[in-house]
């Protein structure tokens, strides 16, 4: 819908480099970097998130292009629109974590500087088998479950909050995964 936000969240398995990438959208919207994270050397992955701000509206198809000097990538996209964001700014903090192991892993706490704020988390991580669902923290709603049959899971959640304060969320697997990296802004 006209006016709305969208946020694009990208994961890619490489070896032995790390692919950039790009996203596009068949409506021509504005894209805009929030964040890329490089969890560490070797065949890990890279995160990229996205948003547009104030939509243009009507059927769209967002695309992520890869470009990599290396082979054996696998890549996911996970998209999601919102309505009542900022039209002008509505990116106000970023908070990251990576873990190894254990069965959650929590944003952290982003204290907000406005009443009625989107909250976004993103996860990604390595399932030992099958497709985890994973619950959220009280008051989030979990959005997305993308498991393409590759080594890859993403889950992402959001929150709408009347008032400032600290939040946090916290992702709580069936199954403990391998790695995975979460984004609250």
């Amino acid at each position: 819908m006209a006016g709305n936000f969208i946020i694009a969240a990208a994961v890619a398995f490489s070896n032995p480099s790390y692919p950039t990438a790009s996203i596009s959208d068949t409506a021509g919207n504005t894209w805009t970097l929030a964040t890329t994270t490089q969890v560490s050397n070797g065949a890990l992955p890279v995160v990229y998130i996205w948003y547009a701000k104030n939509i243009k509206g009507g059927a769209d198809t967002v695309s992520a292009t890869w470009t990599s000097s290396g082979g054996g990538e696998e890549h996911e996209l996970v998209v999601s629109e919102y309505s009542g964001v900022d039209t002008s700014n509505p990116l106000d903090q970023l908070n990251s974590v990576y873990s190894t192991g254990g069965t959650s892993i929590s944003t952290g706490n982003i204290t907000t500087a406005n009443a009625n704020d989107l909250l976004y988390s993103f996860m990604y991580f390595t399932p030992v088998s099958g497709t985890v669902v994973p619950s959220v923290s009280t008051n989030w709603t979990l959005g997305n479950t993308q498991d393409s049959n590759t080594d890859i899971q993403m889950n992402d959640a959001y929150r709408v909050v009347n008032s400032t304060g600290t939040y946090s969320n916290t992702f709580l697997e069936l199954i403990s995964p391998i790695a995975r990296h979460l984004y609250l802004g």
